[in-house]
Order: C-alpha cells, then sequence, then structure tokens
C-alpha cells in the first residue's frame, strides 16, 4: 500500500499523559534525593537545590554573587583547576540565583559520575571565596546589570515588580549594578557560612542513572553534615496599588515598554485551570486575541504576551509588549477592549478549540526529555501537588465551556484593579 502524502495523517486529540514520575529516596544525612532514571544518552543532570534566595538576603545581590563564586576556589583547587577537572570529563557547571531557591547544576556523562562528584562537593562545603575572584565576578555581573537597566522592556518589568510587591520584599526588590560593586567578601562568606555550608538541601538527580549512581550520590551528597532548614518565608501578597499608572518618560526613546498586570491566584487554587486556559485564550500563545489583535491587526507591536508566574510566595499576572510610542495609549485601549470582549461575549467553539489542541499539544511537548520532566515534577512539588494536577489540568482543557471562560474573566480580569507601568511615552 503506497503512502498518499496529499492527505494530512488522522488527528488524534491528546487524552492522558503518561508521565514518568520521579521517585524520592532519603540520603544517609536525611537530605532528600528526587531521582528520575530514563533516556538512552549515557548523561546525567545533577543538582543541589537550597531553599535560599534572594528572600534571605542581609544585602542586596549577595545570594548571587555567592552562587557564582562558588566555583571560584576551594581549599583544594584553584578557580582555574576546577574548570580544568570539570572539563577533563566532558562535564559542565551551572548555577542559579532566583528569589527563593538557588541551585548548583553538573552535567556530565554517567560513566564519569565518581570523577567529578567530590570536586563537586567541594564547591558545597569548602569555597573559599577569594579576593581576586570575587573583584572579577562582581565587576562582570555589575557590567551585565548595568547593560540590562539600559532596556526599557528590563526597566519596565523592575519597576512593575516593585509597584506589585513592594520595595520592602524580595520580589519587589532587583539588584542594581551599583550594589553588586557594593558588596564585599565579609558578606560573602557571611551569607555562604549562614545559608549554604552545611545547611539542608534537596537533590534531583535525573537521566542515565541507576543503583550505582544512587549509591554515589550517597557516599558523597549523602555524607556531608547538614543542620536544620532555612525557616521559611510568609506568603507574600500584592500591594494596594488598584488603577495605578507609573510612567518614566524617555523622551529619546523610540519605543515604550509596557507592563500591566495584577497579583493573581496560585496553581492549587479550584479556578486556577479555567484561569490558565482564559489567559492562553487571551495572550498566552501566538495566535492569542491580543497577538491577533494588537499585532496583526494594528501593526503597533511585534509580539505582546500575557503571562502567568507562579512562585513560591505569591503568583501574578503580566501583560508585556514594545510599541512605538505614539501607540501607546492606544495599545492599553485595546488591551481593555479585549479584556471586556472575554467578559461579555463567549468564545467561538472553533476558538476554543484550537487553543485546547494548542495546549495539550504544547503540555506534551514539554515532558520530553527526562530533564523535562524533572521541571514539571518541581512545578507540582513546590507547590504542595501531585502528579493528580497534570491529569486533572488535561481533563480541565478538554471540558471547560465558553460559559466559564466568560466567568472567570469576569471575576479575575476587572481592569480597574490592574497596574500600568509605561517606560518610554504615552
Amino acid at each position: 500500500m503506497s503512502l498518499n502524502r496529499t492527505t494530512a495523517p488522522a488527528f488524534q486529540p491528546i487524552r492522558t499523559l503518561n508521565i514518568m514520575p520521579l521517585q524520592t529516596h532519603s540520603l544517609q544525612n536525611k537530605a532528600p534525593l528526587h531521582v528520575l532514571g530514563a533516556g538512552d544518552s549515557p548523561v546525567l543532570k545533577l543538582e543541589v537545590l537550597f531553599h535560599v534566595g534572594q528572600a534571605h538576603e542581609l544585602k542586596n545581590g549577595v545570594n548571587h554573587l555567592t552562587i557564582k563564586m562558588l566555583s571560584e576556589g576551594t581549599a583544594k583547587r584553584t578557580a582555574s583547576e576546577i574548570t580544568n577537572h570539570f572539563d577533563y570529563y566532558g562535564s559542565f557547571l551551572e548555577t542559579s540565583a532566583g528569589n527563593d531557591r538557588s541551585s548548583v547544576i553538573l552535567y556530565c556523562l554517567t560513566k564519569h559520575l565518581e570523577n567529578v562528584l567530590p570536586a563537586f562537593c567541594e564547591l558545597l562545603t569548602e569555597a573559599t571565596f577569594p579576593a581576586q575572584g570575587l573583584e572579577k565576578v562582581r565587576l562582570i555581573t555589575s557590567n551585565n546589570e548595568r547593560v540590562q537597566e539600559e532596556k526599557n522592556n528590563y526597566t519596565a518589568q523592575v519597576v512593575f515588580r516593585k509597584h506589585l510587591f513592594g520595595d520592602t520584599d524580595a520580589y519587589g526588590i532587583t539588584p542594581t549594578s551599583a550594589d553588586y560593586l557594593q558588596i564585599d567578601r565579609e558578606e560573602v562568606v557571611s551569607h555562604y557560612t549562614q545559608f549554604l555550608k552545611h545547611k539542608n538541601f534537596e537533590v534531583f538527580l535525573v537521566g542515565k542513572v541507576g543503583k550505582t549512581e544512587i549509591e554515589l550520590i550517597d557516599k558523597h551528597l549523602g555524607n556531608i553534615p547538614i543542620t536544620l532548614p532555612t525557616t521559611p518565608l510568609p506568603a507574600q501578597t500584592a500591594q494596594v496599588y488598584a488603577g495605578k499608572r507609573i510612567v518614566m518618560e524617555k523622551p529619546d526613546s523610540l519605543q515604550s515598554s509596557v507592563r500591566v498586570g495584577k497579583g493573581c491566584i496560585e496553581r492549587n487554587h479550584t479556578d486556577f485551570y479555567a484561569f490558565k486556559i482564559m489567559n492562553e485564550i487571551f495572550g498566552g500563545y501566538f495566535g492569542s486575541r491580543l497577538m491577533s489583535n494588537i499585532r496583526e491587526d494594528k501593526g503597533y507591536t511585534y509580539g505582546i504576551y500575557s503571562s502567568i508566574i507562579n512562585m513560591h510566595r505569591a503568583s501574578y499576572m503580566s501583560i508585556g509588549t514594545d510599541v512605538k510610542k505614539e501607540f501607546t495609549s492606544h495599545t492599553l485601549a485595546e488591551i481593555k477592549k479585549e479584556i471586556n470582549i472575554l467578559q461579555q461575549d463567549l468564545v467561538p467553539a472553533d476558538e476554543l478549540e484550537r487553543v485546547r489542541n494548542y495546549m495539550l499539544g504544547s503540555l506534551a511537548g514539554n515532558m520530553n526529555t527526562p530533564f523535562d520532566l524533572a521541571e514539571v515534577f518541581k512545578n507540582i512539588y513546590f507547590s504542595g501537588l501531585g502528579y493528580a494536577y497534570y491529569t486533572n489540568y488535561v481533563e480541565a482543557i478538554h471540558h471547560i465551556t465558553a460559559e466559564e471562560i466568560r466567568t472567570t474573566a469576569q471575576k479575575y480580569l476587572k481592569y480597574e484593579e490592574f497596574l500600568e507601568v509605561i517606560v518610554g511615552s504615552i
């Protein structure tokens, strides 16, 4: 039987997601070890995660610098020796410093895990923070931040978060280029000693791993003495900003960066699925209403999106775009117009079906690799949810009605509650 290439293959909507779960073990020091042994490639990703971030800083930017400095020298190796050691075994180090959590990540060939684990552990327990290395990292970080500060879209996001969460909480604070230059070695060492060295952590091990690799992790990381975990910080709520508009004039700028949004519900809220589907229609993907109107029809921008940002202690919704400054007011008016339409009219059946198919395909596409599945697990694990979250999510996508979407828009998209930030001109 010959293949007829003029006929598209039969389309089958996704009904279920068979997600390979991570298994949680306990190391000898009681640190949790989350493992997923999967994939054909002989590689793995090892992540040591601390529940410490910008929220725990005694000085702006010190957590970021401390995490970046871990590979600049240990009691046994210089920075160049550390780099050469990991390079020799085809390994790669990465660090991440966020608002709530920080990670040290190792990518390596499975067969070389035993060779690189001792040096990896040194970063966690024997970092020395040499003055010369700190000066280099501090200057690079400050210069990178200075470049970002020149960009309207970056400034808009910084100002938006500041007014959304206030300037006394980490969610509202962004370290400046000047902040990084004011951090000294004693402050970095103090942060390391107080929050990282021999402090509670969690381990994520994914890729081509089995019993041997788990035993190696327990032998090295499980042998690190750890103290009690860092005290959890309370949940954060958005500030009173209803109807507030912040304008930072930049007369020489050809474009304005716009941020519109508000605090929103968390993943564990009963309305979250409906809220997420509604947001997808509104501005969550390239075929959304905001994109069709403001980019395709009006030509005001190259792109506009509405995003839901879920953090550990709060969540918020943000509509972001860059437009020619003469179109700033028009863009804000069109955003408000699209909200009103969602609140008044039912979503047509063909549009709803298109969004359903897109969301299901996108969800499945984000679960292709073991590394993807680890992120899927972290999304629910840190939200206090189980894998049923994804099963229920698929069901919600299939069964949500146009009436539910309209009701959700009426409930959560009250424009008078939104914060507007414009950097450029209006």
